[in-house]
């Protein structure tokens, strides 16, 4: 995942970084801008788009050594994504956008032709005659996809969605997969996706040049067959993560403590470079604890006269994050929701709700939409895809944990051992309907509150009501979810009468439908004029307790700040 950082020019600025809830902000200057300028780092600049082109303009030089940059106007009117649009500057851009409430400015023209981007897969690194391919698809050609070692490829690439073929071929001896794609009559472009997940582990002495290190990291990279945009990042010891040899590549460099790499089992230990450094290895240990658990070593070290290198495969380990949309607005996505929406390889859901986050994904990302009634079968379909090494995102609306699928997806994966799972599963935390329809209402949550759903499709009626009967006695504000349908037509009226036999006539009962969407509907009555009869699935409904009531149009519930005394 890039590394971001925000460069401003102005206390605006700082007060936009906050809403933005960025962690690394720092006053620009030409140094901190020189500091920043590496690739895998987002740089977002908080000033205008002139003094934003001037300020980057001599430190551009090719895409894959830049950083991506985004600017944002101290108006915050618009958000542009400048360098790097499939680098994760568009996808930023949006994310920023929902939350400030501005524009996203895209103007790539896989974006503009709904068409994925061979440059931006997740964790691949696209080489070849690139906009070629990429001009092609937008004239609708079908690219051919040859996958000789069966590398798990993008999801967006193989779905079966839009311009794009699948051909399983074995004509290359490359860990790569070939794209050719038709540019005009009889003429074919050619490109390679290069999974980009091995790490490099490297040793040079004290005197290296850049030159040493380079011709070793030459040697490991042909003895393992991989193209050098393969790596991430290169690693070493401590002690020569700062060497000029090294960072000279232009990698990301990773560094480990000597006694910390001495406890790797390694292929071909040195008690000579123990001596030396207190570690029997530098190169093979390095790579193996860049690549992370489970990493393979695929080339043992390689060595000159002054260096040595060796490369390890990292393990692609999956992750299951199961997000609320929210109530309904975009900007009520949880800004943890919208990153990981944003960053998935695959988004699976009910289709209302993937058409509420549309915003915030691009062409490149594999989208699974199903009807309602298809939960189980979109929560397995999001395990097995986790399984497989995908970063997915399972979608509920609200929060995804109150009356969604994150219980159902963790039932369906502790069918297996969930320490032993060769995934991660986590639930983002989202904005609630009963949250959104509260601060809608008022403030009818202020004190001790349940939330009911009196569908009975999966709990029997005569369970639910002994949940509303214990609600009427111990006085909850209650909210109910799905409280009508067309099936199901009298239980919110039962519920009702059994709340109105332990409350006062007079008390509040609020109605809220689509909240924050574009239909929404906001009503108040009390428990004795209350109609069932207008509530529908789109609405929460909300019964205050006996010390609930209307001032105004408002729904209060009082927490007994204002008490003098104790009752």
């Amino acid at each position: 995942m890039s590394e971001v950082t925000c460069l401003i020019i102005s206390e605006q600025g700082q007060n936009i970084a906050a809403r933005l809830g960025m962690g690394d902000v720092r006053p620009y200057s030409v140094d901190e801008l020189r500091r920043c300028w590496k690739p895998d780092r987002i740089l977002v600049l908080i000033m205008a788009i002139p003094a934003a082109v001037r300020t980057i303009a001599a430190h551009l030089t090719q895409k894959e050594r830049d950083p991506a940059v985004v600017c944002i106007d101290q108006a915050t009117h618009f958000v542009t994504p400048l360098v790097g649009s499939h680098q994760g500057a568009n996808a930023l851009a949006r994310r920023m956008a929902g939350l400030l409430g501005a524009e996203a400015v895209i103007t790539t023209s896989s974006d503009a032709t709904a068409t994925p981007a061979l440059d931006a897969f997740r964790g691949f690194a696209a080489i070849g005659e690139v906009p070629a391919i990429i001009a092609a698809a937008n004239r609708g050609a079908r690219p051919i996809v040859r996958n000789p070692h069966n590398y798990r490829l993008p999801l967006g690439l193989i779905s079966g969605e839009g311009p794009n073929e699948v051909l399983l071929d074995d004509d290359s001896e490359q860990l790569r997969a070939f794209l050719s794609g038709k540019q005009g009559e009889g003429a074919f472009a050619r490109a390679a996706l290069v999974p980009r997940q091995y790490v490099a582990g490297i040793g040079c002495s004290s005197d290296a040049s850049a030159e040493d290190v380079a011709d070793a990291l030459a040697m490991a990279l042909t003895a393992a067959g991989i193209h050098a945009r393969a790596l991430i990042a290169l690693a070493t010891v401590t002690s020569r993560s700062t060497h000029p040899a090294i960072l000279a590549l232009g990698y990301p460099v990773l560094s480990f403590e000597a006694n910390d790499l001495a406890l790797i089992e390694v292929p071909t230990p040195s008690e000579t470079v123990r001596s030396y450094l207190g570690t029997p290895s530098v190169a093979e240990a390095a790579a193996l604890a860049g690549a992370g658990a489970a990493a393979t070593l695929v080339v043992k070290k390689q060595k000159n006269s002054h260096a040595t290198a060796s490369i390890a495969r990292a393990s692609a380990r999956g992750r299951l994050s199961i997000c609320g949309t929210g109530p309904g607005a975009l900007d009520l996505v949880a800004p943890r929701a919208a990153q990981r929406i944003s960053q998935a390889d695959a988004i699976i859901g009910f289709e209302a709700y993937i058409t509420s986050i549309k915003a915030l994904v691009s062409a490149n990302q594999y989208l699974e939409s199903s009807p309602i009634g298809e939960e189980t079968a979109r929560a397995r379909r999001a395990l097995e895809l986790a399984k497989d090494g995908y970063q997915v995102v399972l979608l509920g609306s609200g929060d995804a944990g109150v009356y969604a699928l994150a219980t159902l997806a963790y039932e369906l994966a502790s069918a297996d051992d969930l320490a032993a799972l060769n995934f991660d599963i986590e639930v983002v935390p989202g904005i609630t309907a009963a949250l959104a329809a509260s601060s809608l209402l008022g403030a009818p949550l202020g004190h001790d509150h349940c939330y009911i759903s009196l569908s009975d499709l999966l709990t029997p009626f005569d369970v639910i009501e002994k949940r509303v009967i214990a609600a009427a006695e111990s006085d909850f504000v209650v909210i109910f979810y799905n409280p009508r349908s067309r099936g199901r037509d009298w239980q919110l009226g039962r519920a009702l009468e059994i709340l109105a036999n332990h409350r006062p006539s007079n008390t509040p009962v609020g109605v809220v439908k689509d909240a924050y969407r574009d239909h929404q509907k906001v009503s108040v009555t009390t428990i004795a004029e209350f109609d069932p009869t207008t509530v529908d699935m789109s609405c929460v409904v909300l019964v205050g307790s006996s010390q609930s009531y209307l001032s105004g149009p408002k729904f209060i519930t009082p927490r007994g700040y204002l008490r003098t005394k104790a009752p």
